[in-house]
């Protein structure tokens, strides 16, 4: 499926009577713009949302071990792991 949306673009930049080095040059810093938004939009839902949601959840808990886990910051440092998934 994306390759089908990378075949469009193509077919699109191609269209505009660019050169082919610039068609492949705008290809790939597009490709590599989008991989860092969306990079990003997984970092922000991750730290902003389920981190806080965990947070809220390990406080009303009766368990004191995910009391540690967040005092530890474990559940942030998993955090990371997201964008590098997207990556």
């Amino acid at each position: 499926m994306i390759e089908r949306w990378i075949e469009w673009y193509n077919h699109i930049l191609t269209g505009t009577g660019m050169s082919d080095t610039m068609v492949v040059f705008l290809e790939n810093a597009s490709i590599i713009v989008f991989t860092i938004g969306l990079a990003a939009l997984a970092d922000f839902i991750v730290k902003r949302i389920i981190i806080a949601t965990i947070h809220k959840v390990a406080q009303r808990s009766k368990n004191d071990w995910d009391d540690v886990l967040v005092k530890r910051r474990v559940f942030n440092r998993l955090a990371h792991l997201a964008p590098a998934w997207i990556v």
